[in-house]
């Protein structure tokens, strides 16, 4: 009896005392632990992203440094260009520029001895574009006027047909020059009604123009 009294003796105030400051210590701890793994976890995804903001910079800064020494070079290289200038600009217009198709034709009518009767966009007064990639699409007015896209330019095809009248000879001859013309034509098919010397045509035609590149420096996001 001696022996379990003395067993079951209850725990003193000092050894209590002590049990609660050592929970303490490591409760402590623990939260100290918690709050540096945190803290760590933060101060090295900063470190990441501003490594990246760096090395994208520093990208930046080369392409820029490129960008100014090879101006000059732009710029004497197209001062150049002299009159060809005007035929590169009607080669591949940075619009459809359906007007000018109009003027065309009308200068090949009349050096290749053809009435032009009408010249008509692709569809109901709408010029059709056909995408030359699957991932652009464009449907312009015939006033020349796109709204304006995203990325890297791409040719973009046109469609519109032309009625003429004349000599069979003579229409042959205008479809040569179509196809010689400084501007990109390309006949698709012809039509015709009449006889030998009196025909009417409908030529169906492509053309093409490529949106203006942009020179402008985009802002990135880093992630």
């Amino acid at each position: 009896m001696a022996d379990n009294n003395q067993s079951q003796q209850p725990v003193t105030k000092r050894e209590l005392s002590a049990n609660n400051y050592v929970v303490a210590v490591a409760a402590g701890s623990l939260v100290i632990l918690l709050i540096t793994g945190f803290a760590g976890k933060y101060l090295l995804e900063k470190i990441i992203i501003n490594t990246k903001v760096i090395n994208k910079k520093l990208t930046a800064v080369r392409e820029l440094d490129t960008k100014l020494s090879n101006a000059p070079k732009l710029i004497d290289e197209y001062r150049q260009l002299g009159a060809k200038e005007t035929l590169i600009m009607n080669a591949l217009p940075t619009t459809p520029e359906f007007p000018q198709i109009v003027a065309i034709m009308d200068a090949i009518g009349a050096a290749s001895g053809v009435a032009i009767e009408s010249v008509s966009p692709g569809q109901d007064g709408v010029a059709v574009v056909a995408p030359t990639s699957s991932d652009s699409s464009a449907v312009v007015t015939t006033d020349g006027t796109e709204p304006p896209k995203v990325g890297a330019p791409k040719p973009q095809e046109m469609a519109f047909s032309v009625e003429a009248s004349g000599p069979y000879e003579r229409i042959v001859s205008m479809l040569k020059a179509i196809e010689q013309s400084a501007r990109p034509l390309r006949v698709t098919s012809v039509e015709f009604t009449g006889n030998s010397t009196d025909l009417s045509s409908t030529i169906q035609i492509t053309t093409y123009y490529q949106d203006p590149s942009s020179i402008e420096d985009t802002t990135e996001e880093v992630k």
